[in-house]
Parts: structure tokens; sequence; C-alpha cells
């Protein structure tokens, strides 16, 4: 295998929570004990040849290039944007949900409409999806491609976003994309009492600033609702 393989047992923990199963229901579908699935997940030993392909059999949305090497993106795009995946008449294979992927600086509205749309979607496990939105109906959330470093180092530029557009009201403090004379960034959004917010970054090289909730040129895009960093 390349160089990529020496982090296999980071892309099981990222098959974990993207298909939402737990560490035994990782090591059924690889054929191999809950002792044994723990030492490939730890990176004390390599997984079979054996183990993986039986990940692949049973999940086969996952880009095998992906699982072995570490090359491409983690799901395959069977069906293109915006499809709503249905589980196999078996039952192995996982009920997905594809997002349509955008560029952070082209996003107009938020919903994402009259942005610059890549050919990429991103799909996620509904019952992932679960956990991070309070709904069944994903329409109108949206994945981006960050594209500034506001949020190093827990967001690095390059690294890919989940935007719930649906909370648009922060009443507690989160993580935001908003669009902030005619910039779109993603910004801690913190309430304060009156009308005001308070606009802050992990990465300390940018100022806090507070705005009006309805001040002109502000407007909250959604709340940040999952991230990854590329490798």
């Amino acid at each position: 295998m390349k160089k990529e393989s020496s982090n296999l047992y980071k892309r099981l923990e990222e098959l974990e929570s993207v298909l939402g199963l737990k560490p035994l229901e990782m090591a059924s579908l690889g054929g191999c004990s809950r002792a044994t699935y723990y030492r490939y997940r730890k990176g004390e030993s390599s997984p079979t040849i054996e183990f993986l392909n039986g990940i692949l059999s049973h999940e086969k949305k996952i880009n095998a290039a992906w699982l072995f090497d570490g090359e491409g993106t983690m799901l395959k795009n069977v069906d293109g944007v915006g499809s709503n995946h249905k589980p196999s008449d078996n039952g192995s294979e996982t009920n997905f949900y594809d997002f349509p992927l955008y560029k952070m600086h082209s996003i107009n509205g938020r919903d994402g409409q009259d942005g610059e749309l890549l050919p990429e979607s991103i799909s996620f496990s509904r019952k992932f999806l679960s956990l991070l939105l309070d709904k069944n109906d994903y329409n109108g959330a949206f994945t981006m491609v960050v594209e500034d470093d506001c949020m190093m180092p827990e967001v690095k530029s390059g690294g890919v976003i989940l935007v719930d557009n649906q909370q648009v009201k922060p009443y507690s403090d989160g993580i935001y994309v908003v669009r902030y004379d005619d910039f779109v960034r993603m910004k801690i959004v913190q309430p304060l009492p009156g009308n005001e917010l308070m606009l802050t970054t992990l990465n300390k090289k940018y100022e806090s600033i507070t705005i009006k909730k309805d001040q002109d040129g502000f407007e909250i895009l959604g709340r940040v609702v999952w991230s990854t960093n590329p490798m």
C-alpha cells in the first residue's frame, strides 16, 4: 500500500462517524473480533485485506481507493447532487443523502442558490445526519469548501463544512457562516444584550467586531454543524 495507508486507522474512525456505526458493528462488518478491530482502530496493527473487503462488500458506497490508500473522497457519487439513496433490498447498504457542494465565497443565499456549484457532492448516512440536523427533510442544508483561515487550527482552508440553513437566529454561541460587507466567512457568533452580536474567530489574527442584528449588509447563512480538515 501507499504512504497514506499508515493513516488507515484514522479513516476507520471517520467511517464510524459518517456511517453511524459502533466499533462492535464495524468489527462485525469486517468479520473480525472486537479486540482485533480495536487494534486496527488504534493503529497497533494493520487491517487485513479480508477485513477491508468485508467493509466494502457491506457498505457499497465506500470508495475503495479512499479506504485502502486515502485517495479521493470517502463515498462514491453514484446518483448525483441531491439524490436520495435508499437501502438495497437485502439491507446491506446504508441509507445516504447527497448534499450539493459550493465554494465558500460564491455563496449568495442561505440555501446556496446562485452560488458556484462544484461537480462533486458530499454523501452522509441518514443515521449520522439525525445527530446533526433536527429534521427529516435536508433540502436547503449544504456543504462548502472552506477558503479562509478564520477557524484555524480547527478548520483549515480546503476543508469541508456542513451548514444548517434553518439555524439563522443565534440564541447561543456557535460557529456560523455569515455574509458581511459582501464577504462570506465563518464566525463565532455570540448574542449580546439588546440587538447586538459579537463576531469572533479562533484565529487570533482577526479582531472581534460588534454589530447590530439587523445591520445592512449582514446576513447569517446558517450554523456549521460538521467539519472536516484536509489531510
